[in-house]
């Protein structure tokens, strides 16, 4: 029971230190001769042994079920958290309101306050749009997010290219265009369970910012087009009103 017990709220290693003093203890008062750890009878030796291997595998059974209910909580709650992103950032309206879920969903699961650095629709990071609350930027950090924008790899602190970077620079990368980079403080660097988690976190950022930016590039090719047009009917009617006066200056 106490084995059992103790696997539940602790590790291996103090539950296997567990299961061989309970063992010893119950040899040291339970096993003549008494009060001493040597074993006379062949029996008491099998049962002694198997006393230690029953405690050791409800021990090892016991932190495994344990483990595997942290994992599959875990797991619940990284698909919650990535469900709720995804149903926010299909409601959201305008690259604004985009930024902010992000940097709340980002400050809520992983307690980190990201800045985003987005492009400026010709693939430079020029005429920065940066995140809800204008985070200023060094030009050291600067280079290091141009680099990671044009490069698509991460760079900065805990990263192979550090540039003597105190952030660390994620790309955002999209199907159709890149929409900029995410920069983060890191104190330490993810954890290898955590980063497919991240990952998939930033995907469904960068989708969300690419969808408006070709919303916003649709838009302007339609006021474009919708000028364009205005242009054509006003130079048709104006060409038709000086038609017909020119018409008789020239007649007369």
């Amino acid at each position: 029971f106490m084995v059992s017990i103790l696997s539940t709220f602790m590790g291996m290693g103090p539950v296997l230190l567990a299961a061989s003093l309970s063992a010893l203890v119950w040899n040291f008062f339970f096993i003549s001769p008494h009060f001493t750890f040597h074993i006379d009878s062949t029996l008491d030796i099998l049962t002694f042994g198997l006393f230690f291997i029953i405690a050791l595998t409800n021990a090892v059974l016991t932190t495994r079920i344990r483990n595997q209910e942290q994992l599959a909580r875990e797991r619940e709650k990284k698909t919650n958290a990535l469900f709720q992103l995804t149903r926010q950032l299909s409601k959201s309206g305008g690259i604004e309101e985009v930024l902010q879920i992000s940097e709340e969903e980002i400050q809520n699961n992983f307690s980190l306050e990201p800045v985003f650095l987005l492009q400026n629709g010709q693939n430079q990071l020029s005429g920065l749009r940066h995140s809800i609350k204008g985070k200023e930027i060094t030009p050291l950090e600067l280079y290091v997010a141009e680099w990671c924008f044009c490069n698509g790899r991460t760079a900065g602190a805990f990263t192979r290219e550090t540039f003597a970077s105190e952030y660390t620079y994620f790309p955002l990368t999209g199907t159709r265009l890149n929409p900029g980079v995410v920069a983060v403080k890191l104190y330490k660097s993810f954890p290898v369970e955590q980063n497919s988690f991240w990952d998939t976190f930033l995907a469904q950022i960068s989708n969300a910012l690419e969808r408006e930016f070709l919303g916003e590039l649709a838009q302007k090719v339609r006021l474009l087009d919708e000028s364009g047009r205005l242009y054509k009917t006003l130079f048709n009617s104006i060409s038709h009103e000086l038609r017909i006066p020119v018409a008789t200056i020239m007649g007369a």
